[in-house]
């Protein structure tokens, strides 16, 4: 019998072996897999927010703190990819990591945008 390693497995793949109910550990890495891949997924799209949230501005003159707040929020996210591999021993924290940066992130663009589109700067 052969092992797939589990980064090289189909999505398909991954949800049968998390339904698994005889080994916790494969099913907990596969768990935390799935959860890097939707974080994968997610980040271009809290890339994209970052982006338009915080080049849009309504004066003339750039603001180093629109600059500064994104560059915060794009390290958050990167940071968050490389402490959820380190985690990979607690599932739960690991799981954690990757998603929960993305929806801040998603959380404080779309309130940026909304804070421009009412006419605040």
């Amino acid at each position: 019998q052969w092992d797939m390693n589990i980064s090289s497995m189909p999505i398909k793949m991954l949800l049968v072996q998390s339904k698994q109910k005889n080994d916790i550990q494969k099913k907990e890495r596969a768990y935390i897999e799935i959860a890097r891949r939707c974080c994968f997924a997610l980040s271009s799209f809290s890339f994209t927010f970052i982006g338009a949230s915080f080049a849009i501005s309504i004066t003339r003159v750039s603001s180093r703190k629109n600059i500064i707040l994104a560059s915060i929020l794009t390290l958050i996210v990167l940071f968050s990819f490389t402490l959820g591999k380190a985690l990979k021993h607690y599932p739960i924290f690991s799981i954690l990591v990757y998603i929960l940066p993305q929806v801040i992130v998603v959380i404080l663009t779309s309130l940026k945008l909304r804070k421009i589109s009412q006419g605040a700067q």
